[in-house]
């Protein structure tokens, strides 16, 4: 079986960080009802596709305008802060 990951992408406008809250709760109960999903129509049992995790969340980083295209986002780095020391570890510098 393929590990895929399926995306959901939802631009949104604030007015204040209690908005923010309130509605990211109501995505974190839509990703409690997504777990429960059985297999799609088509699909015999739950062996052919299952939902491992979903996770939901707003993002307080700003951003810079509209999303793009579902199918261009790239996920990239690293699940935890970076360590510069480990980054640079082995890191050989040009001599002049």
């Amino acid at each position: 079986m393929a590990k895929l990951r399926a995306i959901i992408v939802a631009d949104i406008e604030v007015k204040d960080l209690d908005a923010a809250r309130e509605h990211e709760k109501k995505l974190q109960t839509l990703a409690k009802e997504i777990e429960k999903w059985g297999p799609p129509d088509g699909v015999s049992d739950g062996e052919d596709i299952s939902v491992e995790q979903v996770q939901a969340k707003i993002s307080l980083q700003e951003r810079r305008g509209a999303s793009g295209p579902v199918d261009e986002i790239i996920f990239r780095g690293t699940r935890g802060p970076y360590n510069v020391r480990k980054l640079t570890t082995n890191l050989r510098t040009a001599k002049v």
